[in-house]
């Protein structure tokens, strides 16, 4: 098992396409995430009437999931390549190239020469099918935001507009899963995603990386929570400030009354009582004046009733001003 340095180095998208690679999927799911990836990634060529098909992808666990797959499947030993890239990319590619059996093989997923985008879709019917289908897709040309990011987002991409189409189409039949996809184009390429975190949770679920959706709801989940608390106490502040800014006012209000005329000229006692609160307590909130009152006399003394004698108050402060 590695490490948890080793596990946090890790790309988010990285550990999702290594559960799915590792995975005890039957041999009908297989083939159709060997056709769903064969559909994105391979490159087919021809060459002195020879076949050739190339699948390409960063990931070594991919490429072994790729290698292992054929053998299964096609009973197909593939050439294995790696590619180092120049210095500046870190992560170099590996092909994995057919050289035998490649016609057969595409006549097996429907990706042969006789085949149309039509007879190819008619493959996946079933859920599981439809499942198998978009990991393909999601192995070859896919990515995921890490959940701690302040950006949910999951992508596929491809070359091809119309591929989305039938993407669209396959979706429509998945009745359990809402997948509110949005498509753009990014450079030459189409981009299909979804920004929900609810919604990517439910496809990484559905491609069947149920770790990878444990870890990414449970990290959402702290995440949202922190920011909630964030967001709480930044209110907490804010409603902190304003009682104080308030309680300023109030006894620069109290104090001028207090010097020009007198506290006892105000109408009502308890108008009295709560200057003299205020002054006690500089700092204090409205709603525990409102219960110190109300302990005082026994009964309710609401904020609204505060409210209304500091508005007195005020007034007064201001009529007086110039007076002190």
């Amino acid at each position: 098992m590695a490490g948890k340095a080793d596990h946090v180095s890790q790309s988010f998208t990285s550990i999702v396409k290594e559960e799915l690679t590792t995975k005890p999927f039957e041999l009908t799911r297989l083939l159709a995430i060997f056709a769903g990836f064969t559909k994105s990634n391979g490159r087919y060529a021809i060459s002195k009437k020879k076949s050739r098909l190339t699948l390409t992808t960063s990931h070594a666990k991919v490429a072994k999931f790729l290698y292992q797959t054929s053998v299964t499947l096609f009973q197909l030993q593939p050439q294995l390549e790696f590619h180092q890239h120049a210095r500046f990319q870190k992560q170099g590619s590996y092909n994995i190239v057919y050289l035998d059996g490649v016609d057969k093989l595409l006549q097996s997923i429907h990706l042969d020469v006789a085949s149309t985008a039509s007879t190819y879709l008619k493959q996946f019917t079933t859920l599981d099918a439809i499942a198998g289908y978009v990991t393909g897709l999601f192995l070859a040309s896919g990515s995921v935001n890490h959940p701690s990011s302040s950006n949910y987002h999951l992508e596929i991409a491809s070359d091809d507009e119309d591929f989305f189409k039938d993407m669209y189409r396959l979706f429509k039949k998945v009745k359990n899963f809402a997948f509110n996809f949005r498509l753009i184009q990014r450079q030459s390429k189409w981009v299909l995603y979804i920004k929900k975190s609810d919604q990517i949770a439910d496809f990484l679920s559905f491609m069947g990386a149920t770790d990878a959706t444990l870890e990414f709801e449970n990290i959402r989940v702290s995440r949202d929570f922190f920011n909630s608390e964030n967001r709480l106490q930044i209110c907490q502040t804010a409603n902190m400030t304003k009682t104080i800014q308030a309680a300023k006012q109030q006894i620069k209000d109290i104090q001028l009354i207090d010097k020009v005329v007198g506290l006892q000229a105000l109408a009502h006692p308890k108008m009295i009582h709560l200057c003299q609160l205020r002054l006690d307590n500089d700092s204090s909130s409205l709603e525990e004046l409102s219960q110190m009152m109300s302990e005082a006399y026994a009964s309710s003394v609401s904020k609204s009733n505060l409210n209304h004698w500091f508005r007195a108050i005020h007034k007064l402060a201001k009529k007086l001003q110039g007076q002190g």
